[in-house]
């Protein structure tokens, strides 16, 4: 279906096209070195984090030594030279001297190295408003732990052990993805130390909230060990999203067999090692070929084989070869024979996998579609008519077209006079209208006519698309969202970043307005071949597209091209995005498509249309 095509094609985040998902990169946030391995100050003075809650100061560089007071997570310190190396739990380290300042008191101590850090991630990862500080510690054992200082629920520390990352060697990455490219911050942990065959890293992903708590919410990967590979690519969008690409080879290979046909030619007879067979059970000459090819590739020293075309008096046959040179070497021309070389093609077998997943409840997992309720007594206006096809009626109605609606057909198809109705003009608020008449009505429908009883509402103003019997819901009562750019803006920018290869080829752009910015398509002239003989037949009419959104950046509007793809117009006629609107107030914008006739599609799809007459288009 045409508005299907032209849908995915506006909305330009299909998983074909990774339109709108980005990956994380080292190196895009402020990051934090992850090691096993002990690191002493280069110096003392340095003001350094406690990345620890309520650790021990004590007064002297022992365990032994008094323990003045504890101190929390978060604390800033000043660091002087180590004074005592020592290996504490199973890890190595070094005793500081510390002082910082308490409530306009100074304190001064002891603290041992594995309770410092001079690197802390800032970042608000539930999304509350406010940022939270994060910490990373490995343990003894190589257990990785998480901590949170995180203001708006002092002086509750959130603490988890993620992964273990092993003891020996390890070395990792601490970083963040911003809110803007996946719609909620998480922490990732870039694993690039472990020792994989033939080299490799893992990303995880960890979400936040103060209730759930730490979760891991999702993970990808990337392992090679020549020729065998396996990848899991994680990419985001701000909806909340990610794209999630899997693709893996285990080293294994298929081989097929091919053959290069040489008309009209022979190898000469008893020149080279030969096997005859006679084509007897095959009758015709495609069964004889088959069987010739087949024998080939079954015998793993056949190189080539000659298919006689059968010539009068004599049955089909076929001559087997095992020397490749000597076949070279007396092939020549000969009107009753064909030459098919046996080529061996090897295939690396691999899998690729795409989806969507959803992040709910801090973990990302398979979108659960939330069933789409239109609201009740909801219809389209047709054209510009106000009126609205309430029901159908007998055929032979269509005689008494123009009629008013007697009190039995009112009352047998719950209909009444006093309804209360709302229609929605296409950006402005819901605004309420007397009916002026229920009256039969007789509409040409491709060709055919037919019967309705239908409705006919007192209105005058912009023109609408959607009345509902009954209070609306409330978001009828705003007007369409408006973009924070013109359309002016929008098409200027476009024209302007075309992709090299399209321009010349513009013919038109159609682009319908949102709350986040401007959707639509750029219609480009069709090269020739273009044409996909599997999908369009020879009477198809189609319109050659590239999916294009601008929205509002952080430095000014942003553009994003979708793939070049052929769209199917139904009857010929183009159906075209107007406006992006929220009819039923759930968040997500319904889109206004028009054509020959009307209709709005939530996600793709359509909900509610009006009857148009798109076989008289």
């Amino acid at each position: 279906m045409l508005f299907l095509l032209t849908f995915l094609a506006m909305d330009g985040s299909t998983p074909d096209e990774h339109v709108g998902y980005t990956s994380w990169e080292v190196g895009s946030q402020p990051m934090c070195e992850l090691s096993s391995e002990y690191t002493p100050l280069e110096k003392g003075g340095l003001d350094l984090f406690v990345k620890g809650d309520m650790v021990n100061l004590r007064t002297g560089p022992s365990t032994s030594s008094k323990i003045q007071t504890e101190v929390r997570l978060g604390t800033v310190v000043t660091a002087g030279d180590c004074e005592k190396e020592e290996t504490i739990g199973g890890k190595e380290g070094c005793w500081h001297p510390v002082s910082y300042k308490e409530k306009r008191k100074k304190k001064s101590g002891y603290l041992f190295s594995t309770a410092l850090t001079d690197c802390r991630l800032e970042v608000d990862w539930d999304a509350d408003g406010t940022m939270e500080y994060v910490y990373s510690s490995i343990n003894s054992k190589g257990d990785l732990q998480l901590r949170i200082q995180d203001p708006n629920n002092a002086p509750h520390v959130f603490w988890d052990t993620v992964q273990n990352v092993g003891t020996e060697d390890y070395q990792g990455v601490l970083s963040y993805v911003p809110a803007e490219q996946s719609g909620q911050a998480m922490v990732v942990v870039q694993d690039q130390g472990q020792d994989y065959c033939g080299g490799g890293s893992t990303n995880t992903y960890y979400s936040y909230d103060s209730k759930l708590g730490i979760k891991k919410a999702i993970a990808g990967h990337s392992f090679s060990d020549s020729p065998a590979y396996d990848e899991r690519n994680i990419s985001f969008s701000p909806d909340k999203k990610a794209l999630v690409i899997e693709s893996s080879s285990e080293g294994d290979y298929n081989v097929i067999f091919e053959f290069t046909k040489s008309d009209n030619h022979f190898v000469r007879w008893q020149q080279c090692s030969q096997e005859v067979q006679k084509c007897e059970e095959a009758s015709e000459h495609a069964a004889c070929l088959k069987a010739a090819q087949d024998s080939c590739e079954n015998d793993s020293d056949c190189i080539a084989v000659s298919v006689r075309k059968d010539p009068k008096g004599q049955p089909d046959a076929y001559v087997q070869y095992d020397d490749s040179s000597c076949v070279q070497e007396h092939a020549y021309n000969d009107i009753h024979w064909d030459l098919y070389t046996k080529e061996t093609v090897v295939e690396e077998l691999e899998t690729h996998n795409e989806e969507i997943q959803c992040l709910q409840d801090g973990v990302y997992k398979e979108c659960l579609l939330a069933k789409f309720t239109p609201p009740k007594g909801m219809h389209m206006v047709e054209d510009e008519r106000n009126i609205i096809l309430r029901v159908s009626a007998d055929y032979e109605l269509t005689n008494e077209s123009g009629r008013d609606m007697t009190k039995e057909e009112l009352a047998n198809n719950g209909m009444k006079l006093d309804e209360e109705w709302w229609v929605l003009p296409l950006t402005g608020p819901a605004v309420k209208v007397p009916v002026k008449r229920h009256f039969v009505s007789a509409e040409k429908m491709c060709g055919e006519w037919a019967a309705f009883y239908t409705t006919e509402l007192e209105y005058s103003g912009e023109a609408i698309s959607l009345a509902i019997q009954g209070t609306p819901p409330e978001i009828w009562n705003k007007p369409a969202p408006k973009s924070m750019f013109s359309k002016e803006v929008a098409t200027k920018l476009i024209n302007r970043e075309l992709p090299e290869q399209y321009r010349g080829m513009l013919e038109g752009l159609t682009l319908a307005e949102g709350k986040d910015g401007w959707q639509g398509f750029v219609e480009l002239s069709c090269p020739d071949g273009h044409k996909e003989e599997q999908r369009y037949d020879d009477n198809a009419s189609f319109q050659c597209q590239v999916s294009v959104s601008v929205s509002e950046g952080e430095e000014g509007e942003e553009i994003a091209f979708g793939e070049f793809k052929s769209v199917e117009l139904e009857m010929g006629e183009p159906f075209v995005p107007t406006i992006r609107r929220d009819i039923d107030g759930d968040g997500v914008e319904e889109v206004f498509w028009s054509g020959c006739y009307d209709y709005w599609m939530h996600d793709g799809r359509e909900f509610v249309r009006n009857t148009g007459n798109c076989c008289g288009c």
